[in-house]
Formats: C-alpha cells, sequence, structure tokens
C-alpha cells in the first residue's frame, strides 16, 4: 500500500520538480545515495502514509553512522506517536553541523500540524528537516555545544502560541496550560489567566474551567477567590463543561460556596453534566435516586445510574451501587442490569 501510494505522490509532484542540495554532505556517491534515501522518505511523508521526521543534526568530521529515522506525528493536544526508518551513509569533513535548525524546526513542526498544506510544502519541510536545502550555495554553520536543543514540548510551545496569538481558543488554553504548569514555558500565572480569559470569551468551556481552578487556591493560594471560582464554574457549566456541571450541581445539592441549597438545581445541572457523559453527573443522579431527595425513592434507577459512573471511570461509584445491592432483591439487581 505504502508502495503505491509513493508512485501517486511522485506522479502529483513530478511536475514541480525541486533540486535539493545537502552541504552537509561533500562527497558526490554519499550525497546522491542520502539524497534517494530522503527523497523516497518525504515523498511517502508528502502522500500522507508516513510522520513527519525530526529535524536531523549533522557532526563535522568524518562520521561512518546509519540514517535512522525517529519520526514523531503530533496530535492537537501536543503528544505524539513515534515510529522508526533507517538507512546507512557515511559523511565526509564538512565545515560545521547542521544548517539552520530553527527554520528546519518551524518547517517540520508547521508541516506535521498543519497537515493539509499542499504535498510540495510539505515535502520542502520533510527535506529541510534532514537537512537539505534549496539553495545550491548554501554552506554549513557550526551550532555551538553549549547551544540547548529545545525540547519538543518547547517546539510545540511555539506553534502553539503563534496560533493562539491568531485566535485558536483551543491553543490560548494550551499556551495557557503550559503557563499555568511552567511546562515548556516559564511559570506565569498572570498570563495563564489571560489567555484563559480569551478563550473563555470565545465561549471555550475548558478554558473558564481552568480559570475556577486556578481561582480554587489549587495552583496558588495567592489566587484563591471563591467569587471568582464560582463565577468561572457557572460560566463553563453554562458553555457545556460536563464536570462544571456536576460540581453545580453538588454545589446547589449541598448549598455551598454562596449558593442557596436547592435541590432542583442540583438536579438540572446533573442531568446536564449526564448529558455530556459527566461520571459525577450519574453518581449524583443515582445518589439522589438512592436517597429519594427531590425524585422519587427509587433503587433500579440508582444502581443504573451508579454503574454508567462506573463505566465512565468513577470509582466511588462502585462502592456506592454494592452499598444499594445490599438493600435490593435479586430481581431488582437483574431488572437493573436488564436481565
Amino acid at each position: 500500500m505504502k508502495g503505491r501510494i509513493s508512485v501517486i505522490a511522485s506522479f502529483l509532484l513530478s511536475g514541480c520538480a525541486t533540486s535539493y542540495y545537502n552541504p552537509n554532505i561533500t562527497d558526490a556517491g554519499a550525497l546522491e545515495r542520502q539524497r534517494i534515501i530522503d527523497e523516497g522518505y518525504c515523498t511517502q511523508v508528502a502522500a500522507g502514509s508516513v510522520p513527519m521526521p525530526e529535524v536531523r543534526h549533522y557532526q563535522s568530521g568524518i562520521q561512518n553512522y546509519q540514517i535512522t529515522g525517529n519520526t514523531r506525528t503530533y496530535g492537537s493536544d501536543g503528544y505524539s506517536a513515534n515510529s522508526y526508518y533507517s538507512g546507512n551513509v557515511t559523511a565526509y569533513p564538512s565545515s560545521g553541523d547542521a544548517f539552520s535548525a530553527g527554520m528546519a524546526n518551524g518547517m517540520n513542526m508547521g508541516a506535521a500540524i498543519r497537515a493539509g498544506q499542499e504535498r510540495k510544502q510539505v515535502m520542502q519541510g520533510c527535506m529541510y528537516s534532514l537537512g537539505w536545502t534549496t539553495d545550491k550555495h548554501a554552506t554549513t554553520t557550526l551550532t555551538p555545544a553549549s547551544t540547548k536543543a529545545k525540547t519538543q514540548g518547547e517546539e510545540f510551545f511555539e506553534i502553539a502560541l503563534a496560533d493562539a496569538e491568531a485566535g485558536d481558543p483551543k491553543m490560548q488554553t494550551r499556551v495557557a496550560t503550559a503557563y499555568m504548569e511552567g511546562k515548556d514555558a516559564p511559570k506565569d500565572l498572570q498570563e495563564a489567566i489571560r489567555w484563559l480569559d480569551k478563550a473563555s470569551a470565545q465561549g471555550y468551556s475548558e478554558a473558564s474551567f481552568q480559570l475556577a481552578y486556578i481561582y480554587s487556591g489549587r495552583v496558588d493560594p495567592q489566587y484563591a477567590d471563591t467569587q471568582m471560582m464560582l463565577l468561572s464554574i457557572q460560566k463553563a457549566a453554562e458553555q457545556g463543561e460536563g464536570m462544571a456541571q456536576s460540581m453545580l450541581g453538588s454545589m446547589y445539592y449541598s448549598g455551598s460556596n454562596g449558593l442557596p441549597q436547592d435541590t432542583g438545581k442540583a438536579i438540572e445541572w446533573y442531568k446536564k453534566a449526564c448529558g455530556n457523559n459527566d461520571a459525577n453527573g450519574f453518581l449524583g443522579m443515582g445518589t439522589l435516586y438512592a436517597l429519594g431527595h427531590g425524585l422519587k425513592k427509587d433503587p433500579i434507577q440508582a444502581h443504573r445510574f451508579f454503574t454508567k459512573s462506573e463505566e465512565l471511570g468513577n470509582p466511588e461509584a462502585a462502592e456506592y451501587r454494592k452499598m444499594l445491592e445490599e438493600h435490593m432483591t435479586e430481581a431488582q439487581i437483574r431488572e437493573a442490569n436488564g436481565l
């Protein structure tokens, strides 16, 4: 299958052939061998059959080494999946190490994230990542040993930041998370709040919910603000965030965090949370049915809600279900299980 895709991609790219040069490999034979290997691989990248490779770094001096491609596909959340490819080549003396690693990183990440761009651009991004250039007169540049290579997370943060500045609420939230956790960016809660406010204003519920987390004081006690936390939870719930909806239901049920005790409101928000497949929403509804609070006592319905909550990953629901079964008949348990 990969072979067919490569042939099709080669045909599509043949009308706009590009000559590539690699100033890091001075031996003509080695250069041609490596060009064939890399163009073959990048043709498959352009066709979408294999992921974009990481930037290849060259070492100065005579090097006998195996080309091992640790390829990485980036997801929208910043996580990645790895695969590998290989080939052998001898690199002869050159005046330095890899060419512009920054540009290669940008092309690599950009092509990986914006996979819908034209095949020619993807092909070029792949070749740039592997040390090739379209500039026939390019020379290598020495990368100081003291220069710290960027981590995958730092590279992703730069791309996410650009998308955030362009107004993408999802990326604004990812950038805020990096600032909030101090990973891949310096920890800065003010910056985190600034980006979350932008995303929240666009209706992005995850951002509103993260604001509530910051104002809970769990990240930094200095930012604890009960009123702002409640407002953020309410906003996230209204924007459709299931976890916020179940939390709001629990607050109304217990009359906490400045909200009045209101079982009717609790049921309303628990039902909305269930509609978003939130485990705590099902747990809340099961509890109300089990106790007969605001609803007619119904152990069979309670059992079903607890079971659903358990299926969604809430271990507490399993304990509630077991306690409930101690007060149910075998016939009721069978009915609850649909038997």
